[in-house]
């Protein structure tokens, strides 16, 4: 018969068995509750490398903003003093400075700009040059502006870069350049007549910019202080051939 120590070991089993689940659940809500704090957790870290990423970027980009404002001040500083040292004639006593400001002064030529007065070049080579200055086959130190005017009528633009500068033993001064020049159309057809039959694409072909290396010489006379002579040899020659070859 089911009897009172029967009845209290099944309650005992029931209270057991409550326990276990209340023990269970328990368990089950502590692990939620670690779970959701651990994701908590790494939110927090993820945001925090976020906002310390920003910061490390932003300071970056400061830090670009400031180098390259310093570096454009330390540019303009030395443009200054560059111009305080080609300011006037007295300055320009040597004939490295002078072929350098000859290579600023007269390193592009612009069709645009043919008819606009040149007076800075004008007073440099009269202010550098000797009155009996030769230019090529040319005399006087306007030759050298006469000559960059017509370089002016003829292309469209013209670009000298200086390579280097080299004294030899006699005192002059040799300068290996890279010439960058555009012909416009009708050049191609005054210089070469049988061009002027061919379609429009061969011509947008032969209006391609040409590149030439060259040498540009200066000679030094010491009892003026003054530029005696400038000599230029381009090889027009060689970029040419490949366009007008037929």
């Amino acid at each position: 018969s089911y009897t009172v120590r029967d009845k209290k070991r099944t309650l005992q089993e029931f209270q057991a068995s409550d326990l276990a689940v209340d023990s269970q659940q328990d368990n089950n809500k502590l692990f939620s509750e670690l779970i959701i704090s651990e994701k908590a957790r790494m939110r927090e870290l993820r945001r925090e490398r976020q906002v310390r990423y920003r910061i490390k970027k932003d300071s970056y980009a400061s830090s670009l903003e400031e180098e390259t404002r310093s570096l454009r001040r330390e540019v303009e500083k030395l443009e200054l003093e560059r111009h305080a040292v080609f300011s006037g004639s007295k300055t320009i006593d040597t004939a490295w400075c002078v072929a350098d400001e000859y290579f600023r002064l007269f390193r592009q030529v612009n069709r645009s700009e043919c008819g606009e007065d040149r007076v800075e070049q004008e007073d440099f080579v009269r202010s550098t040059m000797v009155p009996d200055f030769v230019s090529n086959v040319e005399y006087g130190p306007e030759a050298t502006t006469k000559s960059w005017k017509f370089l002016c009528e003829m292309f469209e633009d013209v670009e000298l870069e200086l390579m280097s500068l080299d004294m030899k033993d006699t005192g002059s001064l040799v300068a290996p350049t890279r010439t960058s020049v555009t012909i416009a159309g009708l050049t191609l057809g005054n210089l070469f007549p049988h061009l002027r039959s061919r379609d429009d694409a061969t011509m947008i072909k032969l209006t391609d910019k040409l590149r030439d290396a060259g040498t540009t010489w200066f000679s030094w006379d010491p009892a003026y202080r003054r530029i005696s002579s400038v000599t230029t040899q381009p090889d027009m020659q060689t970029p040419m051939l490949p366009l007008i070859d037929s």
